[in-house]
């Protein structure tokens, strides 16, 4: 069949949930399925004409395509879809799948704004077909702007896991960790609260940032605040890794920590562990659908670096806690299946879903 995906061509390098967007592409035409390329790149939203403009030139566009195509698309870009999508649900019956990689919390938002993120979100459920969301939690979040359980597809963006046979534990350093923390290099993702908690770690510790820049101004206030505790010479920054030179970060790390502030899921956390690291991460999410908190992981309350350092100094200080963590994690991480594994049952499920 046809496909429109209705989704933005994204720049190199690639963010987790962009390559998942891609693999799953690459998936749907192994399948026979041609993908047509509607919506090139994201644009301007700014201001409520422009989004209406956008909104009917993409509607426009839609329209031209095969008419039994399914059209994928990812809720956020749902402002530039949001009326195009009404009306090809309403007057011309179109199927639309939408993924979902991250949700938009409104609790912190005013009655105004409340009302309007609700109403979009409720039009954007309302008017697709089926819905994958990339963890239980979000799927969860759907439902609360409505009662679309029997449209959610649960599908885990699980890539790039070790999983050869070979001998994966490590033993314990004496008085010393490597410490990796993998994410784009933005606030949400919560770095400086790792560089705040080494004040009160006890042993020697190197840190490795690795990621996107995605916010300059606060890459530079991590850079000043590394200058004025001293500590340069114990943090890098290596930015974008390949999936080479990412898998060498982890091999060489003895401590995977993700002090994130905001995770639909918690791609990065999954791949330590099936490299046999404990790991350190805020509870937040979707994590606690992979972490079990002390059996093969550690779960810490966000923004509080005391609380992250305490669980980094018991993992250096009980050697056989940390071989219980490590074993654990490498079990709980095979337990997952891949995208390609999970694709059979997508797949189903977008042929239900048209038919």
């Amino acid at each position: 069949m046809n496909i429109i995906w209705a989704i933005p061509i994204f720049d190199i390098p690639q963010t987790g949930a962009e390559k998942y967007f891609n693999r799953l592409a690459e998936l749907l035409e192994s399948k026979g399925n041609v993908i047509i390329d509607t919506y090139r790149k994201n644009k301007e939203r700014k201001g409520i004409f422009k989004k209406t403009i956008i909104n009917f030139k993409n509607l426009k566009l839609l329209l031209k395509q095969d008419k039994k195509a399914p059209i994928f698309q990812n809720l956020f870009n749902r402002p530039e879809f949001l009326l195009t999508n009404l009306f090809l649900h309403i007057f011309f019956r179109r199927k639309i799948i939408l993924f979902i990689h991250e949700v938009y919390e409104i609790d912190h938002l005013n009655v105004i704004k409340k009302l309007y993120h609700s109403l979009i979100n409720y039009i954007s459920f309302l008017s697709s077909s089926l819905i994958v969301t990339n963890s239980r939690f979000t799927a969860d979040w759907v439902c609360r702007f409505g009662n679309f359980e029997n449209k959610i597809f649960v599908m885990y963006p699980v890539m790039d896991l070790r999983t050869d046979n070979a001998e994966r534990l490590k033993e314990s350093r004496n008085n010393s960790a490597n410490i990796l923390c993998v994410g784009n290099i933005r606030r949400n993702k919560g770095q400086i609260y790792l560089l705040q908690a080494m004040k009160y770690i006890k042993y020697n510790f190197k840190i490795v940032f690795a990621g996107l820049i995605k916010e300059n101004d606060y890459m530079e206030q991590l850079k000043e605040y590394c200058v004025k505790n001293s500590m340069s010479d114990k943090v890098g920054f290596t930015g974008y890794v390949d999936k080479k030179k990412l898998s060498e970060e982890y091999k060489k790390a003895d401590i995977f920590v993700l002090p994130t502030l905001k995770e639909g899921f918690g791609m990065t956390v999954l791949e330590a562990m099936s490299y046999g690291l404990p790991v350190v991460v805020s509870n937040i999410g979707a994590v606690s659908e992979i972490i079990e908190n002390r059996v093969n992981g550690l779960l810490i309350e966000p923004e509080k670096p005391e609380s992250l350092s305490k669980a980094i100094n018991e993992i250096l200080e009980k050697p056989s806690f940390r071989k219980k963590l490590q074993k654990n994690a490498i079990k709980r991480a095979a337990q997952f299946k891949t995208i390609e594994e999970q694709f059979g049952q997508l797949y189903k499920r977008v042929v239900d879903a048209i038919t």
